[in-house]
């Protein structure tokens, strides 16, 4: 039922994306849309990824960072989805902290604001006080697990499909890739393996004073729930360009990954917009490391 529900929803998407090239779809000229149809398939693209779960918004995030394949103002809409995804409600988002450790927030934390500063598939997060300093608190969707397992299945069984009626190279290397991340997904699901991963590329960085990985609080890792130190910063891509020295900012951000990629064997593997930022002194902070690669 659920990869029908996703053939339902995303279906009538794609139909009208391959009529904007042929009316008929196999033939015909393309039909002509304007600005306000565009903006209004985004929103219901947008809306269509969000419902149908967490792989689907991972998914979408990846094409979010691709300018030079998605336009406006598709790229805005699924741009959202970096760090803007629909909050759960505090009650939620405590019963699994009580779950974790068998208390709640206010147990555990000096204090514990309520509204998350960011949402994303996987996870959400709020600024908290522990031990006198503001770190912040990354808590887990409930039932991610098997919301994510479900949607590998829709998705393997509709490029099997594909696979079979159209044969192309391209399905046989999306069913390759979906392969790739049902692994790398199910790591971070697991928020004791990003702690792991935030500790190495710490300390692979710890003499290079131009970039900043924030401290994790081991003591408070639990499976579900994260706390590490929080880092003030802005997005790379909301940066403005006349305050700041863009040269420095891509040179710093090559180097470091080519150090990950070709010294160390350890890179932060997701550095879409929402997890690399430029701090008020001016280094480079990475942030998320569930998804690394030795």
């Amino acid at each position: 039922m659920h990869t029908l529900r996703v053939l339902i929803a995303l279906g009538p998407l794609a139909v009208s994306f391959l009529r904007d090239h042929r009316r008929w779809i196999w033939w015909g000229a393309g039909l002509n849309r304007d600005a306000a149809f565009h903006d209004q398939r985004a929103r219901r693209l947008l809306t269509r990824v969000v419902r149908l779960g967490p792989s689907f918004v991972k998914i979408a995030q990846v094409f979010a960072s691709r300018a030079d394949l998605v336009p406006e103002p598709y790229l805005g809409a699924l741009a959202s989805l970096v760090d803007q995804v629909p909050a759960l409600p505090f009650e939620t988002i405590e019963g699994v902290v009580r779950e974790e450790y068998g208390r709640g927030v206010d147990d555990l934390f000096e204090s514990f604001e309520r509204t998350p500063i960011a949402a994303a598939s996987l996870a959400q997060v709020h600024r908290a006080r522990l031990g006198g300093e503001t770190v912040a608190v990354k808590v887990m969707r409930p039932g991610v697990e098997r919301r994510v397992a479900a949607d590998i299945v829709a998705a393997r069984r509709i490029l099997t499909w594909l696979d079979r009626w159209w044969g192309h190279p391209h399905i046989k290397r999306e069913l390759t890739a979906l392969a790739a991340f049902e692994t790398r997904v199910r790591e971070e699901m697991d928020f004791r393996q990003e702690a792991e991963y935030a500790i190495a590329i710490k300390a692979n960085f710890a003499s290079n004073d131009r970039v900043r990985i924030p401290a994790i609080h081991t003591h408070m890792t639990r499976r579900r729930v994260l706390v590490m130190e929080f880092v003030e910063g802005t997005r790379v891509d909301r940066l403005d360009a006349t305050k700041v020295d863009v040269k420095h900012v891509v040179q710093t951000l090559v180097e470091l990954y080519v150090q990950m990629e070709l010294i160390d064997g350890l890179f932060h593997a997701d550095p879409h917009p929402g997890n690399v930022m430029l701090a008020p002194d001016g280094r480079i902070v990475l942030v998320d490391f569930g998804a690394v690669v030795r």
